[in-house]
């Protein structure tokens, strides 16, 4: 099988393949819930503010969960997770819907219709990485270079439609590519 890039949370490994990983942006870490829910009032919400709420997981094992967990684990906190999904726009959608609190980065949020959202950054932040892969020494085509061209240009619209979007995804890539 050939492929050109693969976008995804860094950092990837393989034990039999050699994968180069390159950083695109960083993401914020947020709780997303309902607006009406009591929590939203706050400017910014610590593990212990959401130990003992309904939290809107991702499985065990998956890189989400993996990094919800570290957050709640550096705080001594112990998340109560009511729902457990595959998909964090599912996520979001039940938080928002008022089943609990997801925590998701801004650029998975973003896919969201906002209306009736609160999000609130994680006090600590929690920082997620995203970047592309590819095949260690591949020289990427002219089709992958012009996709991440289109990535770097949709995070720079993004962040360019609010304060705290800028605040909350933060640009890594500076437009060079691995041989």
């Amino acid at each position: 099988a050939r492929y050109d890039l693969g976008i995804a949370s860094l950092p990837v490994t393989h034990a039999l393949l050699p994968i180069e990983n390159r950083p695109i942006c960083r993401a914020r870490m947020e709780a997303v819930m309902a607006a009406s829910h009591p929590l939203a009032g706050k400017s910014a919400l610590t593990a212990g503010d959401l130990a003992g709420q309904p939290i809107i997981g991702m499985l065990p094992g998956l890189f989400g969960r993996q990094q919800a967990d570290e957050f709640f684990r550096a705080d001594g906190a112990v998340p109560s997770y009511a729902v457990e999904t595959t998909s964090s726009l599912m996520a979001c959608q039940m938080a928002r819907d008022g089943a609990g609190i997801a925590l998701l980065d801004r650029l998975s949020v973003k896919a969201m219709d906002s209306a009736g959202m609160a999000v609130r950054p994680l006090d600590p932040p929690h920082w997620l990485s995203y970047g592309y892969i590819h095949h260690k020494g591949q020289v990427l085509s002219a089709e992958a270079r012009a996709f991440l061209d289109c990535m770097a240009r949709y995070i720079d619209g993004f962040r360019a439609t609010d304060s705290a979007a800028a605040e909350a995804v933060i640009p890594q890539w500076d437009g060079s590519l691995a041989p």
